[in-house]
C-alpha cells in the first residue's frame, strides 16, 4: 500500500513510500524502473524532495531519514517521525510536525534549529521568500520568522 508519493522538480523521479519500504523510480522511460529501494522497518507516511532535488526526506512513526540523491546514502537520521514536511524554497530549512511540536531543521549541517509546542497542527507551509512558516490547525495560524515564533 502506498502511503506517500512525491515527484522531484523536473518529473524524472518519483518517490513512493509505504508499509516498511521506500522506492525511487526513474520516470524517463515507459517502464519506470526502481533506481533504489530501502527497507525502512516502519511505515513511512511523509516524503519531500529538497528544492534542488539534492536531498529527499522520508518520515514516519519510526523516524526520519535524510537521503542524498546523488549517492543514495543516508546524510542524517532522527529517531522521531515528522509529518506534513515542507522545505523552505531557499533550501536552508525543513519544517514538519512531530508529536504535537512544530520542528524546524537547518540543512547544513542537519540539526534541529528549534521546535514549538502546538497541538492539533494539521499542516505547515513556508512563505515563498523562506522567512515565514505558517501552520494550520487549532484556533489560529502563527508565523515563524527568522528563528522566532510571532505571537
Amino acid at each position: 500500500q502506498i502511503e506517500g508519493i512525491a515527484w522531484n522538480s523536473d518529473g524524472s523521479r518519483l518517490a513512493l513510500t509505504g508499509r516498511g519500504y521506500i522506492q525511487i523510480h526513474d520516470t524517463t522511460t515507459t517502464e519506470w524502473p526502481v533506481i533504489t529501494e530501502f527497507d525502512s522497518g516502519y511505515d513511512v507516511t511523509s516524503i519531500a524532495w529538497g528544492p534542488q532535488d539534492e536531498t529527499i526526506v522520508f518520515s514516519g512513526a519510526g523516524g526520519t531519514i535524510f537521503l542524498n540523491t546523488d549517492t543514495w546514502e543516508i546524510e542524517a537520521a532522527h529517531p522521531e517521525g515528522m509529518f506534513y514536511i515542507d522545505w523552505s524554497l531557499d533550501g536552508t530549512r525543513l519544517a514538519g510536525i512531530s508529536n504535537g511540536r512544530i520542528q524546524v531543521w537547518t540543512v547544513d549541517p542537519w540539526q534541529l534549529e528549534n521546535e514549538y509546542h502546538s497541538y492539533y497542527v494539521t499542516n505547515v507551509a513556508w512563505s515563498p521568500d523562506s522567512t515565514r512558516l505558517y501552520y494550520s490547525g487549532g484556533p489560529d495560524a502563527m508565523p515563524y520568522v527568522n528563528g522566532e515564533l510571532l505571537k
